[in-house]
């Protein structure tokens, strides 16, 4: 479970970002049983929409790609998304934006982002060859290192990747070769004794928060929520928030996507944390 605080609040509409070339695949971790992950980065200087954009499994020197994980959202400048086997350990779960059964991968399937239309964006390793170039390892990209989008040309991780011994994850959540701050990705606060808003105390049923007072774009105080977060999107002057589903004790069921509006950037303080 994952809880998230905003301070202080506003709601809006969301607001779409353009997609962009910008995101990169900057972290492969093909570790022991389900420690599958893959991170992403918008590597460019504004929001990029991850909408529409998909990551793709080729298997076993296949030429085709198999299993398909949808994204959504968008991704701040800078900022990285991680996307993990859903049945992965704790310590890959607690900074995952995303979890699916299909982030399935062993060391010789290709892993590629691409775009509604299937064109690559980026990838990891060579269509129809089967030969194993990322087991039981944690890649990561090198500073400077342009996207991959050839797969049918050799592969070789050392050209542009630096390896890990197997079930590395310290690098989760922030892009470059060394570890994140703290030792993992995202931020992390406490919010135990604090008092839980329900999502629809905060929704409300009109087209404003109830906690936002008239003629303002801000609501006072912090209000911290319980639920789980499948997606986090931050900007400026943009829609902002995270995208929820319901968690234990929230009663009637959340909206199930909640908007957040940031007139400015220091208007909108997000934390999560795994409890």
């Amino acid at each position: 479970m994952k809880i998230s605080t905003w301070s202080p609040l506003a709601l809006a509409l969301s607001a779409a970002f353009p997609a962009s070339a910008d995101i990169l695949i900057t972290e492969y971790v093909e570790g022991s049983s389900n420690n599958k992950t893959i991170e992403l980065t918008n590597t460019g200087s504004t929001d990029a929409s991850l909408t529409g954009l998909r990551l793709r499994i080729a298997s076993n020197g296949s030429t085709s790609f198999g299993s398909t994980v949808n994204l959504s959202g968008s991704l701040a400048a800078g900022a990285s998304y991680v996307v993990a086997n859903s049945s992965a350990s704790s310590e890959v779960l607690d900074v995952a934006q995303q979890t699916s059964g299909a982030i399935n991968f062993n060391g010789n399937d290709v892993v590629a982002l691409v775009d509604d239309n299937d064109n690559v964006l980026d990838g990891i390793g060579q269509l129809g060859n089967g030969d194993t170039f990322g087991a039981n390892v944690t890649l990561r990209r090198l500073d400077g290192s342009a996207a991959r989008t050839d797969l049918s040309t050799s592969f070789t991780p050392s050209d542009e990747w630096q390896s890990f011994a197997s079930n590395t994850f310290d690098g989760l959540g922030c892009s470059g070769v060394e570890a994140c701050d703290g030792g993992g990705g995202g931020n992390t606060f406490s919010c135990e004794g604090e008092t839980l808003t329900p999502t629809y105390a905060i929704q409300g049923s009109g087209d404003r928060s109830p906690l936002v007072p008239d003629g303002s774009f801000e609501a006072e105080g912090t209000y911290y929520v319980e639920g789980v977060v499948t997606a986090v999107t931050t900007s400026l002057y943009k829609a902002s928030g995270c995208k929820m589903r319901r968690g234990t004790g929230i009663q009637p069921p959340p909206m199930a996507c909640l908007s957040l509006l940031a007139p400015r950037q220091r208007a909108l303080n997000q934390a999560c944390k795994c409890v």
